[in-house]
């Protein structure tokens, strides 16, 4: 818990590919501060750290396991000669009907979900007591996707009439929906939803943090906003998807956080993990340059006390 007044804290992890490692370094400052959150909620690579806080993760431990990623361990392809040929036919409006279904990503998710399975150690949304929310989108209903724990879901659906809300299943799972960047990764399909990148209709769920009954919350907003020529298809998919995603979270984190972090970020692709160090720097410098106006907001001053008064 965050100081005696008792103020829910909650922060709102944000998409955005690699640049998500920022988070890492975020979470570190702020425990080297003496802070931790009470509520995190998370979209796309923002799911990812928060399901690992919900498993009880340090930052510490974040930022080891992110040191020494690996793009074979993350990354399963999706295409082939044929399927490339396929999804060519149908952008050309040919009437082929290739012999397998045409691929709806160029990654299948598969590899990332089971290393996602053993960092969460299977752990389901039922299981959890931290008040976490992770983000996605479905596709057939144009609605936002919540997964929370069941003791949540009440509060979450009151304060979010419009959106889905799931608290059943692995939590790797949820987080596999959350990074279905469209184009890239394959959507996750869940019973009747077909599920994408929670930043379609949420970047940076600061939203999700007010639901779950946070009082401060910090967002941290990891988009890139060094505009450059895109370094093949993935940047291309990725820059194009960010820029889509941008207007709507600003709308939204104007409306629902009380201080937004920006961190200074490099320009990095998907498989840049080299970089990782940087992300994680970046994070921890935009918290430690912030962390004077955070404090005021988990400690806010009173009259009184700003007069001298003694409270009674």
């Amino acid at each position: 818990m965050n100081g005696e007044h008792g103020y829910g804290f909650g922060i709102a992890l944000g998409g955005g590919g690699l640049r998500g490692l920022a988070h890492v370094g975020v979470l570190k400052a702020l425990q080297e501060a003496g802070y931790s959150p009470d509520i995190v909620t998370g979209t796309s690579s923002g799911a990812i750290l928060a399901a690992l806080w919900a498993c009880g993760w340090t930052p510490a431990q974040m930022e080891e396991v992110a040191r020494r990623l690996r793009s074979a361990e993350l990354y399963d392809s999706n295409l082939t000669w044929g399927s490339a040929l396929a999804v060519l036919a149908q952008v050309l409006g040919f009437r082929w009907r290739p012999r397998r279904p045409v691929p709806q990503g160029m990654i299948q998710g598969q590899k990332l979900e089971r290393l996602l399975g053993l960092w969460t150690r299977g752990a389901r949304l039922e299981q959890l007591e931290r008040p976490v929310a992770i983000m996605a989108a479905d596709v057939r209903s144009g609605r936002a996707a919540v997964f929370c724990p069941p003791v949540y879901k009440e509060r979450v659906q009151r304060a979010m009439p419009g959106a889905i809300v799931l608290d059943k299943g692995t939590l790797a799972a949820a987080v596999r929906a959350s990074i279905a960047i469209p184009g890239i990764f394959e959507p996750k399909r869940l019973g009747p939803y077909i599920l994408v990148d929670g930043a379609v209709k949420d970047k940076v769920p600061a939203e999700a943090a007010r639901a779950l009954g946070a009082r401060v919350v910090l967002a941290v907003d990891v988009s890139s906003r060094r505009r450059r020529e895109p370094a093949g298809l993935l940047d291309f998919l990725g820059q194009a998807f960010d820029l889509m995603a941008r207007d709507l979270a600003a709308f939204k984190l104007e409306r629902f956080a009380d201080l937004v972090l920006q961190p200074d970020l490099p320009d990095v692709q998907l498989t840049d993990l080299h970089r990782v160090p940087e992300c994680i720097e970046a994070g921890a410098r935009a918290l430690r340059e912030a962390l004077g106006d955070l404090q005021k907001l988990l400690h806010p001053v009173t009259p009184e006390a700003a007069s001298g008064e003694a409270v009674t």
